[in-house]
């Protein structure tokens, strides 16, 4: 099954979606926070207002390639070979895709440590500048490789049995943010009343429904195993 979200920019329709979703994740025994260094569900926390309690935090454990982040297991995303087949109930990976630079061995190896019925959940941009990281140490290898369309995101969890993927933002949130420098929070009200000023004047020249849907600035995508 394959399911794809247009909320045409509506921010609360995205964090509906993401709050069920990670619920959905947290409902499981073993969950694994796939390259989140300090922890992804502490910055999802704060941001979407996730209601997270002691118990949600201590089943996830933390995979990240650098030590100095305390990480529960030190590894690559590529090679995850320290961790048994059918291990994890869940998967959570924020923000970490357009590192990778073999998405599709990624893809595999969470198949391959996730449980029967597993989920995955994973947010990633798409209209978005080039990101440049100063790794601190050679063993945290990162770099900016890739951007993804939904249709990539179908061809890469092919494998998956559903898949559930919600656009981010719209034409007008991508414009909004370049020319705010993505330094604004999309719920302040000067990012809200450039966003509207432009969708009003956009929307004297092109059909919303062609150019707003089909551009966003990144997606969330949920995934069962």
């Amino acid at each position: 099954m394959i399911r794809i979200y247009y909320p045409k920019g509506s921010i609360k329709r995205e964090d509906e979606f993401i709050k069920q979703k990670i619920g959905s994740i947290l409902k499981g025994k073993r969950i694994l926070d796939a390259g989140g260094g300090i922890g992804s569900l502490k910055r999802l926390q704060k941001d979407k207002e996730l209601n997270l309690d002691k118990r949600d935090l201590e089943k996830i454990e933390r995979l990240d390639i650098n030590p100095d982040k305390n990480p529960d297991i030190v590894a690559d995303l590529h090679d995850m070979s320290v961790i048994a087949d059918r291990t994890f109930d869940g998967i959570i990976s924020i923000e970490v895709f357009g590192q990778l630079r073999n998405p599709i061995k990624v893809v595999n190896e969470f198949y391959r440590i996730l449980k029967p019925g597993g989920k995955v959940f994973l947010t990633s941009p798409f209209m978005y500048p080039y990101s440049y990281h100063h790794p601190p140490k050679k063993t945290e290898k990162v770099n900016d490789y890739y951007r993804y369309s939904h249709a990539a995101w179908v061809q890469l969890f092919k494998k998956f049995k559903t898949i559930e993927i919600m656009k981010l933002g719209n034409y007008a949130d991508v414009t909004t943010s370049f020319i705010t420098g993505f330094k604004v929070r999309r719920t302040s009200f000067i990012y809200r009343f450039i966003r509207k000023s432009f969708e009003i004047f956009m929307g004297c020249f092109v059909k919303k429904g062609v150019l707003f849907e089909n551009t966003c600035l990144g997606h969330a995508v949920f995934a069962v195993k």
